[in-house]
């Protein structure tokens, strides 16, 4: 992780941060990291996409994640797509909301998620985008709480 973007005024430790700058990755407890994202105050720097090894052959097929900013909040925030993401996200915009909803129901692609929500101006795509995306992060908490669990006595 290279580090993080503020999206709001937040003060961490003892330095303050606004809007667009960058936070290094130390300067956020782990811990912290999915509560502050959640709330809107630091949004992840997208990675610059790893070379390959000298030699390596790319396949021709494949293309590279596209990066797609989005504005919110007075803030820009650098989301890094695959391909196949942005085009299910593309075949999804083209739907009726109707479609989109049931669609949005069994997908775990939180990118997709991400985008259909920004993307997508109809309040019932919104809402289900949204509401798809707090089901899957309370299943992950839950996942993570059992996984806990279980390693103690």
């Amino acid at each position: 992780m290279t580090g993080y973007i503020c999206t709001k005024a937040v003060t961490l430790g003892a330095t303050k941060y606004t809007p667009g700058q960058n936070i290094p990755a130390d300067a956020v407890l782990p811990s912290r990291v999915r509560a502050l994202t959640k709330q809107g105050f630091i949004a992840p720097q997208a990675e610059a996409p790893a070379l390959p090894p000298v030699g390596a052959q790319e396949r021709p097929d494949a293309p590279a994640p596209i990066v797609i900013p989005l504005t919110r909040d007075g803030a820009v925030y650098e989301v890094v797509t695959p391909y196949e993401t942005l085009l299910a996200v593309t075949s999804n915009l083209q739907l009726n909301a109707d479609e989109v909803v049931t669609a949005i129901k069994t997908m775990t692609d939180d990118t997709a998620l991400i985008l259909l929500h920004a993307l997508d101006a109809r309040k019932t795509v919104k809402d289900a985008a949204e509401a798809r995306a707090a089901k899957l992060e309370k299943e992950r908490e839950e996942a993570e709480q059992q996984g806990g669990n279980q390693g103690g006595t």
